[in-house]
This record gives C-alpha cells, sequence and structure tokens, in this order.
C-alpha cells in the first residue's frame, strides 16, 4: 500500500510538472510586436492587442523593462528581448527603404498633421488614446463624407455626455504618402473634436519612432 500511495505521488508530481512545463511554454509563445517606440514607453501589440506601456509597466504578461526611440526591452517568463520597430530583434538588421513621414510636435506636444481622406484634405492629430479614427460631423460634411449612408447609427461618450454617432469602415486615408484603408471610424454629431483623431485602428496599420519632439511614421513592410 505504501509503494502504491508512493506510485500515485509521483504520477501527481510528473502531471505537475507537465502542467508548468505547457503553461510556461504557452506564456512564453505570447507575439510581442513593437510598433512604436518613445522614450520611456512603447506601442506594443500582444497577441493581437495593442497599447501605450511605459517602462515598468506590464501588458498581456509582458514587462517593458527599458524603451528609447530605437528599442525596447521587453520579459516575459523570464527571457528578455530587445525589439526594434515591428518586433525585429535588434542585432544587426538593417531594414530596407520605406516611405517615412515626420511630424514635429507643437507647443502643447501635440503631433498635428494634414491627412487625405477620399482625396479631400483636412487637419489630424496623433491619438493613441483613441480606439478609432474619430471626426466631427461638421468635418465629415466639409470633406464631403456622407457618413450616414456608409455607417451605423450609434452613440459616442465625449465629455458632454452621449451623442448621436456614426460607425463605419473609412476606405482611405493618407497621411503625408503613407495609405492606409478600411479603418474603423466613429463620426460624431456636432463640431467637436475640431480635427480628425488618428486613433489606433489606423496606428495599428503603421509603425512609428518619436526623437527629440519629432513623430516619424513608417509605412510597414
Amino acid at each position: 500500500m505504501r509503494e502504491a500511495g508512493l506510485h500515485v505521488n509521483k504520477v501527481w508530481a510528473l502531471l505537475g510538472s507537465a502542467l508548468l512545463l505547457v503553461s510556461a511554454a504557452a506564456f512564453a509563445q505570447k507575439q510581442v510586436v513593437a510598433v512604436g517606440l518613445f522614450e520611456g514607453a512603447a506601442l506594443l501589440r500582444v497577441n493581437g492587442l495593442q497599447r501605450l506601456v511605459r517602462s515598468g509597466d506590464t501588458f498581456e504578461g509582458v514587462l517593458v523593462e527599458e524603451a528609447d526611440p530605437h528599442s525596447v526591452v521587453v520579459s516575459q517568463a523570464g527571457v528578455k528581448e530587445e525589439l526594434t520597430l515591428s518586433g525585429h530583434i535588434a542585432t544587426s538588421f538593417t531594414p530596407p527603404t520605406r516611405r517615412q513621414w515626420s511630424i514635429p510636435a507643437n507647443s502643447q506636444r501635440q503631433y498635428i498633421t494634414s491627412v487625405t481622406i477620399n482625396g479631400r484634405r483636412t487637419m489630424g492629430m496623433i491619438d493613441t488614446g483613441a480606439n478609432v479614427v474619430a471626426m466631427s460631423s461638421q468635418t465629415a460634411e466639409r470633406i464631403g463624407l456622407d457618413y450616414q449612408e456608409l455607417g451605423r447609427e450609434g452613440v459616442a461618450t465625449t465629455a458632454s455626455g452621449q451623442v448621436k454617432a456614426w460607425h463605419f469602415k473609412l476606405e482611405r486615408l493618407n497621411v503625408g504618402g503613407l495609405d492606409t484603408g478600411y479603418l474603423d471610424t466613429t463620426v460624431i454629431e456636432g463640431a467637436y473634436p475640431e480635427m480628425v483623431l488618428l486613433g489606433m485602428s489606423f496606428l495599428e496599420k503603421i509603425d512609428m519612432r518619436e526623437t527629440s519632439g519629432v513623430l516619424h511614421l513608417y509605412q510597414k513592410y
């Protein structure tokens, strides 16, 4: 009986070890991509989810140890990795030439640039806090965007409370020659926001790096 008990205990111990190994392997297999690099922060995509993460913070089990405009050091399951834009390992990798657009910060540390939507030009602002591209109905009407025909009617929450809004896929948006398309977009009834907010549905389609108060946007490979 004593030998049988010891055998059972050994089986449970082996099973426990196997489960721990499976768990650690799954944790280590998270797909981590750096899509934006800043001083003290990085825009990470982890298994399809995206967030701006500051040094010392954790997102989806991935710790940002340190970050600067050139690379970010992340760790998961005790393994450290240094990533450059688009998640390339920071060794001797030299990326091919690709399209780029640079936006200097204004006095309020905002990155504002001209935006072309379906062939019509307006002004837009980079906004990592917005999930989608967002604009006011006044802006949409000025650039000839038939948002009521394109979108489904709903609501949006603003500082003034809930207002009517339309949600749809924007067919085409261009910033400095960087073309993106089919972006999740919201048009909010009224005059706010005063300019187009270039949120995460746009930012996830490009790479970006901030150096000395200038935000550099790159076409993805």
